[in-house]
Parts: C-alpha cells; structure tokens; sequence
C-alpha cells in the first residue's frame, strides 16, 4: 500500500455533507464530502477530458482510528481501476482530490471509501456520465487534455492514447494497473520549463514538426494523420523539452502514431512567492484508434 501524509481540512459550517441518511444517528466514523463551488460531490454529466476535484473529510470517533483510505473508479461498469490505496494511522485527514475525466462517452463511478480500525467501511461515490465526439465510427480520435501539477499529490501528468485520460503522476508511477495504460508524460522541471518525456514500456517516440496550427487542424483522416511521423525529417528522441504554445510533435508508440499540439500555457502570478507560476498547460491529441 502506499503511504500518505494528508492535508488536513477544517470543518466550516455546512460545506460538508454528511453521510448520515435520513433521521438515522450519525456513525462514530464519518466520510463527507465538501460541497464547495466547483467542486464534484454528486452524479452529473460532463465533458470527456474535463479537471475536476473533489474535497473529501473522514473522522473516526472517540477510541478508534482510520487505517485505510482508497479511491477508486469503474468505467462503464467493467474496468475498475484504483487510484489511491493508502495505509493511515489517524484519527482524521482530508483530502483535496484532482482528476481528469475520460475522452470519450461513457460512464464513470467515483467511490472513496475509508476503513477504521474496528474494519467497518465507509463509502461515499457518484456516477460522472462522459460526453465526447470520440465514438467508433470516427476515423481518428482528438482528445484535449491538461498538464497540471501542483504538488506531489494533485497533479495531472502521465497521458494514455487509448482513452485520452490523463492521470496523476502518483497513480502511474505506483500502480500496476495503470502502468501499461500511459504513452507518455509532461513535467515541470525546476528552471520552470515543461518537458514531454516517454514511456519506454509503449515504445514511445517523438519528432519535431514544421506542421503549423492550420494544418494540424486540416488532419481529419487516418490517411492525413499517419504519414506525420515518418515525413518529418528530425531524429526521433524519448525526451523534448522546453514546450511552447502552437509547438507540433509527432509520435509514434508500439500500436499508434499520432501528433500533439500545445494549445496553451497559462500562468498566473503568485503574491506569496512573488512570482509566475503555472496553472497547467492544455495540449490537444490526435491519434489513430
């Protein structure tokens, strides 16, 4: 299992929602979820490819503690994969979970469940119902994405060509199930630069492109898309650094090629550290099925 210092919230009036039902008396263990603006507390629909977070708060009662936390999510009722798994000793924690949505149509359950040390499990979960153009008969999927990363647990970096997903760097570097999933990933080095990185594991290849942004939104057929890669004349790397808007990359992994366009970077400046830093950079995927 893997090991988490949480951030600790502070219960603030009725921001939270309780998981009592009902007239029944409260748990000695309780779950909640903030109700805060922007944040997912319950089922709804919403665009593939979409950040969202959800605030989470769990409390064990006088004598006992909390020794698990996990979240996890089914897609469409059949693959379910975990996302966190983590061991706790505490008599309460929260969590300021930030994730993004799937590029495509379909449904996904969130759950968070907590464990205490008398081994009863306390579940919260809603139902996101994706909306996306990426149906079969497409010819190629784009997906739209966002590199975010803000700290070690909140942050978007690791991206799958299967599904057009981003997941948190944390959860790919840790979890067998998602592993295999990713192609590649971005991350923000310490001089401030974005770098795109690949997974060695898919094969993984890039090359610079001289195609503009014109062209790359003309690229609406296999036929279009596919000859990218082999027809740019630059060597093939593992590693490009220094991302800059309208900047074209073709790839190429073991079951797909494709080419990814930096849309934007956007920033915002920090009182406390004096200083810009980033909010997360979008790009944009289009990529054989």
């Amino acid at each position: 299992m893997h090991k988490i210092s949480f951030i600790y919230l502070a219960l603030i009036g009725s921001l939270f929602v309780l998981t009592s039902c009902g007239g029944e008396p409260e748990p000695r263990t309780r779950l909640l979820f903030a109700a805060g603006n922007g944040l997912v507390s319950q089922s709804q629909s919403v665009p593939g490819g979409n950040i969202l977070s959800t605030s989470i708060f769990a409390e064990a009662g006088t004598g006992n503690a909390l020794k698990n936390f996990k979240i996890t999510c089914n897609y469409d009722g059949t693959d379910s994969l975990t996302y966190l798994d983590s061991t706790l000793q505490a008599s309460e924690f929260g969590l300021y979970f930030t994730f993004a949505t799937r590029n495509l149509p379909g449904k996904e359950t969130w759950a968070f469940t907590v464990t205490d040390e008398k081994n009863v499990v306390y579940s919260r979960k809603y139902t996101l119902t994706t909306t996306s153009t990426n149906i079969p008969k497409q010819p190629i999927y784009i997906y739209n994405s966002f590199f975010y990363q803000k700290s070690a647990l909140e942050n978007l970096q690791y991206f799958s060509l299967k599904d057009g997903t981003a997941y948190p760097g944390y959860a790919s570097r840790n979890n067998p199930e998602i592993k295999p999933k990713v192609d590649f990933f971005f991350n923000q080095n310490p001089d401030k630069n974005i770098s795109l990185y690949a997974v060695p594991e898919a094969g993984t290849r890039f090359k610079t492109t001289t195609l503009s942004p014109a062209e790359f939104s003309d690229i609406r057929t296999l036929e279009a898309l596919t000859p990218v890669f082999a027809n740019s004349s630059a060597a093939p790397v593992t590693t490009l650094p220094s991302m800059q808007k309208n900047q074209l990359i073709a790839f190429k992994t073991n079951s797909k090629t494709g080419v990814i366009r930096i849309v934007a970077v956007d920033k915002a400046f920090d009182m406390l550290k004096n200083d810009s830093v980033l909010v997360r950079m979008r790009y944009e995927v289009k990529t054989e099925k």
